[in-house]
């Protein structure tokens, strides 16, 4: 059984928890983001769904305080905030309020997907050179300091320095890029990685980022 936090339309509430419930889940209702740092803190919840209509700014704010488990959003037609937005920063899925009292099965089956992937991140910790990096913080660390690495870039460097020394291909860092709703293209992927270098060169960090062309990428140590 998940405990589940939703903040938002209060429409959307009851159908979620209806749907839940069905699955043995059970779903809180959060007012603010205080509220749902509190839940994930203390009261156990494993999972955030958010259907404000303007959630990217939650998001951000969610992930800067070290709130690590899984958000899905509920997008209402983003105007301004494209899924790429909300997804950068930080949220892992994105899925359309339009129709969707008849998509139970598609969203719990998202719900599992993210619920996956955050197990897969939980209570891990690995090193590369003199690079730290912790899942449960998202918090990369170089001597003491931390790396100011946005989610997005957390996960490239994570996918990397977790698969000790193995190349990781395009579509794999793609994955770990921009999760579900968004093409995966290579200038993107290069984008961000480009970025990654950039951050642990200024912190004098011992773990890199290397090419090998025509496979993909992976971090190895000077």
């Amino acid at each position: 059984m998940m405990s589940v936090a939703h903040i938002g339309s209060p429409d959307i509430a009851r159908v979620l928890g209806v749907w839940l419930r069905e699955s043995g889940h059970t779903l809180v209702d959060a007012v603010d983001p205080d509220d749902l740092t509190t839940m994930v803190t203390h009261s156990g919840v494993g999972m955030i769904v958010i259907s404000e209509e303007s959630p990217r700014n939650l998001v951000t704010v969610l992930r800067r305080r070290g709130v690590t488990v899984g958000i899905v959003v509920l997008g209402h037609g983003m105007g301004d905030q494209t899924v790429a937005d909300i997804l950068a920063a930080g949220a892992d899925d994105h899925m359309l309020i339009h129709g969707m009292g008849t998509r139970r099965a598609e969203f719990l089956a998202r719900l599992g997907a993210v619920q996956r992937r955050s197990v897969g991140l939980a209570s891990q910790v690995v090193e590369l050179g003199n690079l730290r990096m912790n899942a449960d913080s998202m918090r990369a660390v170089v001597g003491g300091w931390q790396v100011p690495l946005s989610p997005t870039e957390f996960r490239v460097l994570w996918t990397l320095v977790s698969r000790s020394g193995r190349v990781a291909s395009q579509q794999q860092l793609g994955e770990a890029i921009w999760r579900m709703g968004e093409e995966k293209e290579e200038k993107g992927i290069s984008v961000q990685i480009c970025k990654v270098r950039k951050k642990l060169r200024m912190a004098e960090c011992t773990a890199r980022i290397e090419t090998v062309w025509g496979c993909g990428w992976r971090a190895v140590a000077d």
